[in-house]
């Protein structure tokens, strides 16, 4: 579905201004197609619902060998897997790879693929690192995703590549901290809780990072994914999240039982936070055109500049309340900010 709130800014203006009239207008929204009509809202729900069931029912199979696991022959399950991944790449290969069919097709392939691998691994009990199964997963799809140039699969892949890097690391490079009340042996769920794996937020930055700049570049020279923005925005927010990490770690690193060997760790690791989130805001304010980033982005310095100014001033009663005015003020000056750009584009867009 195609939205454009800029050029509907545009047209509002124009009408204000009475360059142009009622009936003017009604016939520019329509030509231009600047607001959603019944026919991209009836495009939307078609391919929403229609992805969604494909991921209902890879859900449905996988508790499907869940559910049976003891009256099935091991062979019986490889060749029901493998038969329903046949099946979705025939259902691509009559498609097409620009058909929605088709991008299903590949979609529930690649789910399936995990699902195989997993039987796989249960039923000759592999002893596989879990890392092993993710990283696997996404190397066996990668194809499926290029050729199939859909968000969702892109999103897949990037997920299942820092599932096996968070994974790997876990097992092999990190100590966990096994105090506290939201401690759990799981990596996942200490990945959540805890802030204190900074080199493996490096590695997450560092890897996202490079997927976000490669996507842009795809993105400018049209060769992959389509219409919408929610698949950079989802990870440019990790990128933030992971980046804002390695910030709040360097100020309250005591708190999580963690010491930093030199002056020299502790710059590097602020310097990482200053230079992304100055690159993020500079691509997105100049070429990228992102309110939403810049809106995480300046969230994010604020939650940063009021926990470095909390950590110099204490915890006394007063304190509090200067947090709250600096706060309010940044909040206020980053809303000026992200209205005056906006207004920037619509001029550029005019005068375009």
């Amino acid at each position: 579905m195609d939205y454009h709130p800029d050029k509907r800014k545009l047209l509002d203006t124009l009408l204000k201004n009475h360059c142009i009239n009622a009936e003017q207008y009604l016939r520019c929204k329509k030509i231009t197609r600047i607001t959603p009509d019944k026919s991209d809202w009836r495009q939307f729900l078609d391919r929403f619902l229609f992805f969604a069931g494909i991921s209902l029912l890879s859900l449905g199979i996988l508790f499907f060998f869940a559910y049976n696991w003891q009256d099935l022959h091991k062979f019986t399950k490889f060749i029901l897997i493998g038969s329903a991944i046949l099946g979705s790449i025939a259902l691509t290969h009559f498609k097409g790879t620009d058909s929605p069919g088709g991008k299903g097709g590949l979609l529930l392939a690649s789910l399936l693929t995990g699902i195989l691998l997993a039987v796989y691994g249960q039923t000759y009990q592999t002893g596989a690192d879990p890392y092993g199964l993710f990283l696997g997963w996404a190397i066996l799809i990668l194809s499926w995703v290029w050729l199939a140039r859909l968000q969702a699969l892109w999103i897949l892949f990037i997920l299942l590549c820092n599932l096996a890097l968070i994974m790997y690391w876990s097992e092999f490079m990190s100590t966990p901290i096994t105090g506290g009340i939201l401690f759990s042996g799981n990596p996942l769920f200490y990945r959540l809780t805890g802030i204190s794996d900074i080199k493996l937020n490096e590695l997450l930055v560092l890897f996202n990072s490079i997927g976000l700049i490669i996507w842009e570049f795809t993105l400018k020279k049209k060769t992959h994914h389509a219409d919408s923005r929610w698949a950079i925005r989802l990870l440019a927010t990790y990128i933030i999240i992971s980046t804002s990490q390695i910030w709040f770690t360097v100020l309250f690193s005591y708190n999580y039982g963690l010491q930093y060997k030199s002056w020299g760790h502790v710059i590097f690791d602020a310097s990482i936070y200053t230079i992304v989130l100055a690159c993020i805001i500079m691509f997105y304010k100049n070429r990228g055109r992102d309110l939403y980033i810049l809106a995480v982005s300046y969230f994010s310095v604020t939650f940063a500049v009021c926990a470095l100014i909390g950590k110099g001033i204490g915890d006394a009663a007063t304190s509090f309340l200067l947090l709250s005015f600096i706060a309010v003020g940044l909040t206020s000056a980053f809303t000026f900010s992200l209205k005056k750009t906006a207004r920037e584009w619509r001029l550029e867009d005019g005068s375009g």
